[in-house]
């Protein structure tokens, strides 16, 4: 009980830490985003922990099959943290900002391609829009890009070398996905495998889709915002953590479809031994 107690708590307080980071790192934040920051971080650590010391969760989806949640987290730290260096490099030039902002625009360099979806965030931005800042979020969307590949590549290859998620532990399928309806009609194996097929095809086109949309949107949604610092590194965090997570949760689902089938198949092929031998 201690021991889940003690990473519940952990892992609350890396989720409030996370939330409040922007606001932690970046000069000048305004005394009411720094507020409304703190209450989500608040907000967020607390749902955080009492999902993890629940006996069932709720919310969290494979949450006792490490290393998928680990993955979605660093990934979406890692996206933060270099989005809020690139942001602050611009306010308060520094060597490890200046170094972040160097390696950047290298990605940026080589993802910044026609018909990318770094190349659409960029086209989305209206002309008046200043160049430096038209800049600024060509290069963090680069960056938020690269790191989501790279979690998807990283979990595709845990499964391959670390047989997620059975090799360490028995895997729960009702603790585990938690929101999704096992006992609903229609079988399990065709339903995990049309939701993770859905999720890799969402995963994949969201990041072309997005900034398709705004360009399209006529003015209806409002990508000035990006000029605000905060805003910036939270459009564009999510703009590239959320489709890689799909695309994540897509290859879970699969290898649990997978995995079922199997677990199907043995049973059979021992009730069919057991009947022969009878």
């Amino acid at each position: 009980m201690l021991s889940r107690l003690a990473g519940a708590v952990l892992r609350g307080f890396l989720i409030a830490w996370l939330i409040a980071l922007p606001t932690l790192v970046l000069p000048g934040t305004p005394g009411d985003t720094a507020l409304i920051a703190l209450f989500l971080a608040s907000c967020a650590g607390a749902l955080t922990v009492s999902e993890y010391l629940s006996g069932s969760p709720s919310l969290v989806e494979f949450r006792d099959a490490p290393p998928f949640n680990r993955i979605r987290f660093f990934a979406a730290a890692a996206t933060v943290l270099l989005l809020t260096l690139l942001v602050r490099e611009q306010i308060t030039p520094s060597p490890l900002g200046g170094a972040v902002e160097s390696v950047a625009q290298s990605v940026a360099n080589l993802l910044d391609q026609p018909f990318s979806p770094v190349r659409l965030m960029g086209l989305m931005l209206p002309p008046e829009m200043p160049a430096s800042m038209t800049a600024l979020v060509i290069t963090a969307s680069a960056v938020a890009y690269m790191i989501g590949w790279l979690s998807v590549a990283f979990f595709a290859l845990s499964l391959r070398t670390m047989g997620w998620p059975t090799r360490r532990r028995d895997f729960n399928l009702w603790i585990n996905l938690p929101t999704f309806e096992a006992s609903s009609r229609g079988d399990l194996i065709q339903r995990l495998e049309r939701t993770g097929q859905i999720n890799l095809v969402l995963g994949f086109l969201l990041p072309f889709l997005f900034p398709a949309t705004v360009e399209y949107s006529g003015g209806l949604i409002d990508v000035t915002r990006l000029v605000s610092a905060h805003s910036q590194i939270w459009m564009v965090s999510a703009w590239g953590v959320i489709p890689a997570g799909l695309m994540m949760r897509g290859i879970a689902l699969l290898r649990v479809a997978q995995m079922v089938e199997e677990q199907r198949r043995e049973r059979a092929q021992s009730d069919t031994a057991e009947l022969s031998a009878a």
